[in-house]
């Protein structure tokens, strides 16, 4: 910010900026507003990071329903009433144990047939773990509605540029090179993904219209430009052939 100040003072005009890294605060959080639906993610995870399971229990167990309404010890208003509602009745009228009715209720927050993803990597999970998965989750989606009320739609871009509260105008944040591309390409070259099928990229190599080389193929320059041919619109073209 003060570095834009500067600028204006002597009549430059500011209209991105441009940093190193994947994930950077200065591209992630704005001066008014998060820019990337990435700060969401982080700003629901630090928000439970501290959050004792007593905590969050109080949060998600009704002492009573009246009216389809819960009631709980401690309200949180990014929880919606029917994750209560339905803790409660599975816990009340099913029978299920408290953390049963967690883990139900946490697999229905994904979509058929994904499962949950946890919320410490490599790591048993436990009731703990699973309360901040919902809880968190519950906070991610207001905030995805708060900015949407708001005309900032993250449930369509993950970026979104704030407009310059000094200048009015839309003000782009970037990287200087695309590191997930980067991770992309590397997980592709080692066939990371079973689903691959690698031998067709030998193919996609024989075949001049998708532009790939031998270096982009087998990643002996991982770190320079043209690996972003592996990614290409071309070799897409190709395989889509």
């Amino acid at each position: 910010m003060l570095l834009k100040q500067e600028m204006e003072q002597f009549g430059l005009k500011a209209v991105g900026t441009v940093t190193d890294g994947e994930f950077s605060s200065l591209r992630t959080q704005g001066e008014t507003r998060p820019l990337h639906i990435w700060q969401l993610v982080h700003d629901a995870r630090h928000a439970v990071s501290k959050m004792s399971k007593d905590t969050m229990l109080d949060m998600l167990i009704a002492i009573d329903v009246t009216d389809g309404k819960p009631r709980v010890p401690r309200p949180n208003h990014s929880i919606p009433d029917e994750v209560v509602t339905s803790i409660f009745k599975l816990c009340n009228q099913d029978g299920l144990s408290v953390e049963d009715a967690i883990t139900f209720v946490r697999g229905k927050l994904v979509p058929e047939p994904y499962i949950p993803y946890t919320y410490r990597r490599n790591v048993p999970e436990s009731l703990t773990d699973k309360l901040r998965s919902i809880v968190a989750t519950c906070i991610f989606r207001a905030s995805i509605s708060h900015w949407q009320e708001r005309g900032v739609d993250f449930s369509t871009y993950m970026y979104v540029p704030e407009k310059d509260p000094r200048t009015n105008d839309f003000h782009h944040e970037r990287e200087d090179h695309c590191h997930i591309l980067k991770r992309i390409a590397k997980h592709t070259r080692q066939g990371s993904n079973q689903q691959l099928n690698l031998e067709r990229f030998d193919e996609a190599m024989r075949d001049s219209s998708t532009g790939l080389t031998h270096a982009a193929l087998v990643g002996s320059r991982p770190q320079s430009v043209p690996d972003a041919e592996l990614l290409s619109h071309h070799v897409a073209d190709f395989f889509e052939r």
